[in-house]
Formats: C-alpha cells, sequence, structure tokens
C-alpha cells in the first residue's frame, strides 16, 4: 500500500513539474565565453535550478519578460553568473512561445539540444538549427532558426546588458539560493501571441526512469 503511494506521488509530480529547459550548459558556456564572462559559472542556474524555470521564459520578447527582470534583479543582488544565464536565455527563440504538446520536444528541448551539439562540433558545425511548422498553444504556426552568428548576437547582447556592473565570480561559500521579488506576469506555461520567427537536462525523467521508480513501488508494495 505504502509503495503504490509513493510511485502514486513520483508519478503526480513529474506530470505537474515544469519541463522547460532552456541552452545546455555547453550553449550557454559558448555564449559567456564570447561575451567575456568566461570566468563566470554560466550552468549554476539550471544545474541549481534558480531562479524556477518560468523566470528563464521571455514571452513574446518582451523588454519586460520574466527572465530579463529577473536577470536585472540577480545583477543587482550581485549572482552575475544567473543573471548572464538569464539574459542569454531571454534570446532563446523557443522561449519566446508556448508550444502545444505535441511540437514541445521537437520545437523546445530538442532543438536547443540539436545547437548545443553543434557548438560542441566547433568548426564542423552544421548551421543552421531549424524546426519547422511549430504550433503554439494559442493556434499560431512559427519557424525557429538559429546558427553560430545568431549566438554571437547573444553575446553581444549579454555584455552590453551586464554593463559595467561587477562579474567577479560568487564565492562558493554564498552560493545560496535567493529569490527575486515576485513577478506578475510570471505563469507556468507562457501565454503568447505567435508571429513568424526567424525563417528558416532537466524536466521530468524520461520513460527509463519512471520504469524504475515504478519498479522500486512494486518492492516497496511487496
Amino acid at each position: 500500500m505504502h509503495g503504490t503511494l509513493v510511485f502514486s506521488i513520483l508519478a503526480v509530480l513529474c506530470l505537474v513539474a515544469p519541463n522547460a529547459s532552456a541552452w545546455n550548459c555547453v550553449t550557454h558556456t559558448y555564449i559567456c565565453e564570447l561575451a567575456g564572462l568566461g570566468n563566470l559559472d554560466c550552468c549554476y542556474a539550471d544545474a541549481h535550478q534558480t531562479p524556477s524555470f518560468t523566470r528563464h521564459h521571455c514571452a513574446n520578447d518582451s523588454e519586460n519578460c520574466a527572465a530579463r527582470v529577473s536577470a536585472r534583479e540577480y545583477l543587482a543582488m550581485g549572482r552575475p553568473e544567473i543573471a548572464a544565464h538569464l539574459f542569454a536565455d531571454s534570446m532563446s527563440l523557443p522561449h519566446w512561445y508556448s508550444f502545444t504538446d505535441a511540437d514541445y520536444s521537437r520545437c523546445h528541448e530538442s532543438f536547443e539540444t540539436a545547437v548545443g551539439r553543434q557548438v560542441q562540433l566547433g568548426g564542423n558545425g552544421t548551421w543552421p538549427v531549424t524546426a519547422v511548422n511549430c504550433h503554439t498553444r494559442d493556434g499560431g504556426v512559427v519557424n525557429l532558426s538559429v546558427d553560430d552568428a545568431y549566438l554571437r548576437e547573444i553575446a553581444v547582447y549579454v555584455a552590453n546588458e551586464m554593463g559595467n556592473a561587477t562579474t567577479t565570480p560568487t564565492p562558493v561559500s554564498q552560493m545560496t539560493t535567493l529569490t527575486p521579488t515576485p513577478f506578475q506576469g510570471e505563469t507556468a506555461t507562457p501565454i503568447v501571441t505567435a508571429t513568424p520567427g526567424p525563417a528558416g537536462p532537466t524536466g521530468c525523467p524520461g520513460a527509463f526512469v519512471l520504469s524504475l521508480l515504478l519498479g522500486a513501488g512494486l518492492l516497496l508494495v511487496r
């Protein structure tokens, strides 16, 4: 009985957990290095889920979207590694839209993973990375396309947004979770108005992990 209950809780948590990873660590490191911020751990925000993934979104590429507002607050709090990460996320095309469940994987997770793979290949990468006919929850259809030139544009943007703020890495002893002020526009699923886009591991456990959880639940039942 207890085992069944434990597994049921885990399954429910999986269903409701946000599944919104952005540029992977390889891409974030690349962008920060190009921006002259190679001394920062620009992967920290994802690795420690700081802040919540809903704050990594930038619905409609708005100037006052969750990612940009949070980035400025973290910068003011002396957390440049998180600020740089969020500024880069705000320029991630999949974070401008809310995709249907059917298109989420190929137009968000798989798309950003593919970008990271090309970055990792360096000069041997095959650009651009594209995802076409991505359906949004408001009935729109967008096409996504990212190449190395766009990532370099993001690096310039990040550098400009960081400005003259201190970019000294936060001491490990001070790597505590800081929570920015509540952001009223924050939603688990960004509500956006789809507009034509440029031409052209994190989240819920996969089936394998779920099978392990199921096995553990069955053992507990015994």
